[in-house]
């Protein structure tokens, strides 16, 4: 019986060696990587709205300031405001702000039918 549980207490600490070596080696083989260059990407942003005319023009001013190169998009769903208007005169004035314009019977589907809406045009 001594020898039974010598001989699993042996194999247990075989297996456990073994087991580090499988986590070590790739750890120690592993290259450092470079960091990648965020310029090398095209960046857009969905900005989807519904009657959000009081915030729309900050938050359009806010994304292009903040991330000068990236693309705006603002998706209108249908808003009873002027949340569509604010956001088309931007867009008339810089050609990172683009405007998708949802109608009805087509809007108000909820949030990710209007980002795969924007995300269909950015598509094409």
């Amino acid at each position: 019986m001594f020898f039974t549980i010598g001989g699993f207490a042996f194999l247990l600490s075989v297996l456990f060696l073994l087991y580090l070596v499988l986590i070590i080696v790739p750890f120690l083989r592993d290259k450092p990587v470079t960091p990648g260059d965020p310029d090398d990407f095209h960046w857009h942003f969905f900005i989807p709205c519904r009657d959000e005319a009081a915030v729309v023009a900050n938050t359009i001013e806010r994304a292009r300031e903040t991330f000068p190169n990236a693309h705006v998009w603002v998706i209108d769903d249908a808003s009873g405001d002027d949340t569509l208007a604010i956001a088309e005169s931007y867009a008339a004035e810089d050609d990172f702000v683009h405007v998708v314009a949802r109608t009805l019977p087509n809007a108000r589907l909820g949030k990710g039918a209007a980002l795969n809406e924007a995300y269909a045009q950015l598509s094409e």
